[in-house]
């Protein structure tokens, strides 16, 4: 009798294991490849503890930081965040699967940012501010060096799995003092497929704090 308790507990535990992995390969078998298709920046409110999305085009002069956005053209951002719309070809993917997974066809290889007004009387209107800015994810933890240049990114971003939405994002702000009273800026990313998406944020007042 102990023997054949044995045994049946052993065969449920077999039973139960197969049904995770299987669930769990499943699952990652419907994985959609998706493309980038555009950037979108928007503007940051960096005056506080933490960086915070607004809607006004207005920034205090040292504190200009931008949230960026790279993203298939099936994903809009309405009051609950990021959401995609890619439709899945089978049920059980939708059904039985918690998440959702994409897989990026090409991957991010350069970014470039280029202001179109004087920041200063050094950094003059049409110059490259790449590395004016600096950067960080912020679900990326990086105590020793929370803020990192543009060209460090990369390593942080370029995921080989997306879960739930097909977006990559990260935040930079800008480390010189805006001395004019309008700015304007162009980001530039590259794929590795060679495709240049841009991006131009609105025209955009600065304050000056005595």
């Amino acid at each position: 009798m102990k023997t054949f308790i044995k045994s049946l507990a052993i065969l449920a535990i077999v039973f139960v294991l197969r049904t995770l992995c299987s669930c769990g390969n499943s699952c990652l078998d419907f994985t959609k490849f998706f493309d980038f298709h555009s950037v979108e920046m928007f503007n940051l409110d960096n005056t506080g503890t933490y960086p915070v999305l607004i809607n006004q085009d207005v920034f205090v002069s040292r504190a200009v930081a931008f949230e960026v956005v790279v993203k298939n053209k099936s994903i809009i951002y309405d009051n609950w965040g990021w959401n995609n719309f890619f439709s899945f070809s089978s049920s059980y993917a939708t059904e039985e699967c918690s998440n959702s997974y994409f897989r990026a066809n090409d991957s991010i290889v350069k970014i470039n940012i280029k202001t179109l007004y004087d920041i200063n009387s050094k950094i003059l209107a049409n110059s490259d501010v790449t590395d004016n800015f600096v950067c960080t994810k912020r679900n990326f933890m990086n105590p020793e060096n929370l803020y990192i240049p543009i060209n460090e990114i990369y390593s942080h971003i370029n995921r080989k799995l997306y879960v739930d939405v097909a977006v990559e994002q990260f935040d930079i702000f800008l480390k010189d003092e805006i001395l004019n009273d309008t700015a304007q800026f162009i980001i530039y990313v590259q794929l590795k497929n060679k495709v240049v998406l841009t991006d131009t944020t609105h025209l955009l007042s600065i304050k000056h704090l005595q």
